[in-house]
């Protein structure tokens, strides 16, 4: 079916890869912040397929009776024995508490002495024990630090929870399992989230803080997990221990420069040494890109002996074979196919009506729930056999990937040339291209072949629209599964003007600088659906919260009344919002003048690039577009003194730009501004960290302009006639 659906692992099949199994993600975050199981779990939404709850494979439950019970009672052994299980910690040496600053890294507020995750099971289940000493060296290291907060599936076991303070002077203060408070988060219908944390008291420049606990991993999904080597502070060692796992099991490391695999008594050990801090950036290409990670996944010895080529070639004919053979059409889906398309004129057309029957007609588990929902949800997870596409015409319900499955078999029965593109996403990391790479190609695309080339679809991103891609996966590479021959291809990047941005105010200012009216803002393509995701689950009162929040972000002082909207829900465009504002003191009294700043959406919005330097690239998600329209009714007593419209930002060949027209009505004493700014125009979305400079001034230059003042001064009175 695809790599991200079945849990039979690696089975050879006339000496070819034919499955690969899901994998739940399993991300650290930093133990600054958060350690964070299944990470990005609520955004199921974003397209990315079943992975085991795809009902690919017989779950546990499908198992008999009798194996059940033993499989229980085994379970029961293994909690019994590790839940009980308390923190070993290990001797501290006189020269590392005796330190007062970082050896490699100078200056920095603390650094992990070391950082050691181990992964250990055995045939009852496997679970991975955390264990971390920090070395704080000033009073924000003593802020941030002393702070733990471990997230995770409620139904996940996490145990053996501990901490420990070593003063100075070598004072020890040990915290058990008992002081870490519980708090349950975020719900949705696939997850229930819990929270597990602790503050250290006392925590003083020069202490050392440690943190330990183990937590279980779901046997089942143990191919393919990973975790963060590199945080924000320097690590001057991290290790990582794989015991009592399968031969074939490989640890993974990557974006850590130098490091050493060693074979050891306990299995594998992976260890690297004086990591550097990593410091974010703003519009960063995928973290796992830049930052140092371990993966561990389950692969086979054929892999090792298998060439990248030879590898890439057996996978994407594989998946190409799969694919083409459950995507052929029968006489019911050619029926289909033609009563969808019988009053459409054009390619474009007949594509966006199969598009919108999948994903309006055929349920997506990621997007929707009820009753019915989830007693199929619960069919797919007992049966010992895939869903195939006629059944999912016959139930019109799936998961993603039996979506896009469904789309396909429609393209191919009007005579549609017909792919699949196992994609990576720009979510998670787009670094592929190397033997283990497919297990990051979680995400599938339909190719179409229309006229000389190929055009990508995914019905399965419920709120995208016919022609476009979720952002994550444009630019994103993906191995384009042809029978014949490999290929490594990137997803299309959109049009800038598909995904639109158009504002129109309608306002009055005030003699003393206060402006009222009313806005509208309308939504389309992906800028569009970003809004959709975020707010289709919320209720109204959540909803009005959203949006006051947006509102909020770029005019703080803003007094909002009225706020209504239209198609947040389902796939109906444009989405709009609109409301009546008032701002207080918005333009600046200045004597009898006012200074007024016309572009009242974007006045107070500070460039997005400021560090001097840049480190890694830089990376906008989508191309799009915006257009402002402003109407500012003057006071009778005022009139334009000074000032014309700002003047344009780059030329109309240029990926990112913006033009500025100004007018003066004056009969209706109206002053009128309309901007129309483009980002990523021309496919122009990634930037190496040599065109930043030029990048940054290009985005300091549409913030001033933004920022462009008039100046209003009073009106001449005519003398009277004598």
């Amino acid at each position: 079916m695809g790599p991200r659906e079945r849990d039979e692992g690696l089975s050879f099949s006339r000496g070819l890869l034919r499955h690969i199994s899901p994998a739940k993600v399993c991300v650290f975050t930093g133990p600054l912040s958060e350690f964070v199981l299944a990470h990005k779990l609520m955004q199921t939404h974003r397209g990315s397929i079943g992975r085991v709850r795809a009902g690919c494979s017989p779950p546990a439950s499908t198992m008999r009776a009798s194996h059940f019970l033993r499989y229980s009672l085994a379970c029961f052994a293994f909690l019994t024995a590790f839940l009980s299980a308390k923190p070993k910690w290990e001797p501290v040496s006189p020269e590392d508490l005796s330190a007062t600053e970082s050896r490699d890294y100078p200056g920095m507020p603390a650094e992990y002495l070391f950082h050691r995750l181990t992964m250990d099971g055995d045939s009852h289940g496997a679970w991975c024990g955390h264990y971390l000493r920090i070395k704080v060296y000033n009073s924000q290291g003593a802020q941030k630090e002393g702070h733990l907060a471990v997230t995770t599936e409620k139904k996940d076991k996490v145990w053996g929870l501990g901490a420990r303070l070593i003063k100075r002077d070598g004072t020890v203060t040990e915290f058990s399992e008992d002081q870490f408070s519980e708090t349950d988060l975020l719900k949705s219908k696939d997850a229930k989230l819990r929270r597990q944390a602790i503050a250290i008291p006392d925590l003083e420049p020069g202490d050392i803080v440690e943190y330990a606990w183990f937590q279980e991993v779901a046997s089942g999904d143990f191919n393919y997990q990973w975790w963060y080597a590199q945080s924000p502070l320097p690590t001057r060692e991290f290790r990582f221990i794989l015991a009592g796992i399968a031969n074939d099991t490989q640890v993974l490391m990557f974006n850590v420069g130098k490091s050493e695999r060693l074979q050891t008594p306990r299995g594998q050990e992976l260890v690297a040494r004086n990591l550097p801090p990593f410091i974010e950036e703003p519009l960063m290409p995928p973290t796992r890109d830049v930052r140092g990670w371990v993966a561990v996944a389950n692969t086979s010895k054929w892999l090792t002996r298998w060439g990248q080529e030879e590898a890439w070639s057996v996978i994407s004919s594989e998946w190409g074979e799969d694919f083409r053979l459950r995507t052929k059409p029968d006489s019911a889906a050619k029926e289909l196919a033609q009563r969808l398309v019988a009053e459409a004129t054009t390619e474009e057309e007949k594509l966006q009506r199969l598009y919108d029957y999948c994903r309006t007609k055929i349920l997506n588990f990621n997007y929707f729930d009820n009753a019915e929902l989830q007693a199929a949800r619960k069919r797919l997870e007992k049966s010992s056999e895939p869903q195939s596409v006629k059944e999912t015409f016959k139930r019109l319900s799936g998961y993603p990937y039996h979506v896009n499955e469904a789309f396909a078999t429609l393209c191919r029965a009007l005579g549609y040339d017909v792919r699949i593109q196992w994609n990576s996403s720009r979510l998670d990391t787009t670094n592929i291209r190397h033997v283990q790479g497919f297990y990051f190609l979680e995400y599938s695309l339909v190719a179409v072949k229309v006229g000389e080339g190929w055009r990508y679809y995914s019905p399965a991103d419920y709120f995208v629209p016919s022609g476009l891609l979720a952002w994550q996966y444009q630019y994103a590479p993906g191995l384009f599964c042809d029978e014949k021959e490999f290929k490594f291809l990137n997803a299309s990047i959109s049009d800038a003007h598909k995904s639109e941005i158009a504002r129109t105010a309608k306002l009055t200012l005030e003699e003393e600088g206060h402006l009222e009216g009313t806005v509208e803002e309308v939504y389309t393509g992906l800028c569009a659906t970003a809004l959709k995701k975020e707010w289709f689950t919320l209720t109204r009162e959540e909803r009005e919260s959203a949006i006051r929040a947006r509102i909020a972000a770029r005019a703080p002082h803003a007094e909002i009344s009225d706020v209504a909207w239209e198609n947040v829900n389902g796939i109906a465009l444009p989405l709009k919002y609109s409301y009546k504002v008032r701002i207080p003191d918005y333009a600046e009294v200045l004597g009898d003048r006012l200074v007024l700043a016309p572009a009242v959406f974007h006045r107070l919005q500070p460039p997005p690039l400021t560090a001097p330097t840049r480190q890694f690239y830089i990376c906008l998600e989508h191309p799009y577009k915006e257009t402002d329209r402003v109407d500012i009714k003057l006071p009778a007593s005022l009139t334009l003194d000074a000032g014309a419209a700002p003047p344009a930002v780059g030329s109309a060949e240029e990926p990112i730009r913006a033009t500025y027209r100004l007018g003066l009505r004056r009969k209706a004493h109206t002053l009128s501004l309309t901007r129309e700014a483009v980002y990523g125009d021309f496919g122009g979305i990634a930037y190496p960290p040599e065109a930043y400079a030029m990048l940054k001034r290009r985005f300091e230059d549409i913030a001033q302009a933004d920022q462009h003042p008039l100046i209003l001064k009073p009106q001449e009175v005519a003398a009277p006639a004598p």
